[in-house]
């Protein structure tokens, strides 16, 4: 299936009989060590790079968003709107069909910077440079890109968390997420933003990152994951149009 293809049955399936509420929670992001942003905060961001990425070993797909601070330190959140069997939807304890985390998370961010809250923004096929390993460099690589939220400002609240390093699980590391979206100007969520409301989600995280200073544990002690080493990976990181 093409990606055009693939991207209109995205959106056809996630229409009906799909709750779409959106609720502002933590992040589902998988960041990785080799991002700069090493301190809880709320930082005001432009975004850096989106792509849309499909899973080789399943049927999920996902946003990729690359996030820069005003110093040049990066962030990423992986937002999966297919799950593993390829559906927009996952379903409760209810039997009721929830759209999919990163769905929600993607209309958020979309609704923020664009003004739009009809679901994914689409993608178009740019020639960007992303640095391969294998080579040791940036190589051009045709990529769906999301270009009506690239260079655009928000401002992100982050938290940092302790996981187990890969793959030895004894050796932890430390690594941002993402808490929530909000509006550059009025420091509102989407949903504030809506609904007129009061901007109090930044407020609470202001609190909770006062009350618990600590990184968030979520070592998986039944592997040993109770080390005080932090891995740090040196790879370069990123992305670069190349026209």
């Amino acid at each position: 299936m093409s990606f055009a293809d693939l991207f209109n049955e995205i959106k056809q399936n996630a229409g009906d009989g799909v709750d779409t509420t959106f609720e502002e929670k933590g992040s589902i992001g998988g960041n990785g060590n080799k991002f700069k942003v090493e301190e809880d905060g709320v930082y005001d961001v432009v975004v850096d790079m989106v792509t849309f990425e499909q899973s080789k070993s399943s049927s999920s797909a996902w946003y990729e968003v690359t996030f820069k601070t005003e110093d040049g330190a990066k962030i990423k959140d992986r937002l999966f709107v297919l799950n593993k069997d390829g559906k927009p939807y996952n379903i409760d304890k209810n039997g009721q069909k929830k759209s999919t985390y990163g769905w929600n998370r993607m209309a958020s961010l979309n609704y923020l910077i664009n003004s739009q809250w009809d679901g994914l923004p689409v993608p178009e096929e740019k020639e960007i440079m992303i640095y391969d390993y294998d080579a040791k460099q940036d190589v051009a690589v045709l990529k769906p890109v999301v270009t009506s939220l690239i260079n655009k400002p928000v401002v992100i609240t982050v938290k940092m968390k302790l996981e187990d390093g890969y793959p030895d699980a004894t050796v932890e590391r430390c690594v941002p997420t993402i808490r929530n979206f909000l509006h550059p100007i009025t420091y509102k969520t989407s949903t504030e933003e809506r609904t007129g409301a009061e901007a109090v989600a930044i407020d609470n995280f202001k609190k909770s990152i006062a009350d618990k200073p600590e990184p968030i544990d979520e070592r998986d002690k039944s592997k040993g994951g109770n080390s005080t080493n932090t891995s740090k990976s040196t790879e370069p990181s990123g992305f670069n149009f190349s026209k």
